[in-house]
């Protein structure tokens, strides 16, 4: 599954990229949809793993509730 979304998304970047990029006004569009994208993803993680401590600062737990 994953596979598949790595593969329409790499497929279709290079296409909408080279449409922003050709007209003038648009040419910092793929920059700002990649930033943030990335900070979708940073803050996904952030939320997904925010509970979560390392064992050394848990006492040996790696999940604290």
């Amino acid at each position: 599954m994953t596979t598949i979304a790595r593969s329409a998304g790499a497929a279709l970047s290079p296409t909408l990229t080279g449409i922003f990029l050709s007209v003038p006004a648009l040419m910092n569009v793929p920059f700002l949809l990649a930033g943030g994208v990335k900070l979708v993803y940073d803050a996904l993680l952030y939320y997904g793993f925010r509970k979560i401590r390392p064992p050394e600062e848990s006492g040996g737990r790696a999940l604290v509730a």
